[in-house]
């Protein structure tokens, strides 16, 4: 049993009560805040419901497709990607939605590079 588990951290439950909360208000959810489950796209889904989950899934879809294409014409941008996602991926399974700073503020500083170099 995961209760009597000693690795058991509630998580589980948690993220639980997010599908549950998703099950029950799909389409705009519970409001920002509403629910911590160390999973950014279950607190999105149970805050914001599916319509506030489809913008966030285009704005790192974007994010992560542009990067991936400079990559190509500047090879140092693979640096910056590899450290975009390692920054999501330690965000999107830890801490609650309002303390994606570091995603946001990388991704901000991202979008606002201007490569000059590229044909």
């Amino acid at each position: 049993s995961l209760v009597g588990s000693r690795r058991y951290t509630g998580r589980t439950d948690l993220m639980l009560k997010s599908l549950r909360m998703i099950i029950e208000k799909p389409f705009l959810g519970y409001g920002l805040g509403s629910v911590y489950s160390h999973n950014i796209f279950l607190e999105w889904a149970a805050s914001l419901g599916f319509v506030g989950l489809f913008p966030f899934f285009l704005f790192v879809f974007s994010i992560f497709s542009k990067l991936f294409k400079r990559i190509r014409y500047n090879p140092r941008f693979a640096l910056f990607f590899t450290l975009l996602l390692y920054v999501f991926a330690l965000r999107m399974v830890s801490f609650a939605m309002i303390s994606h700073k570091a995603f946001f503020a990388l991704a901000g500083v991202f979008l606002s590079y201007h490569d000059t170099s590229q044909k």
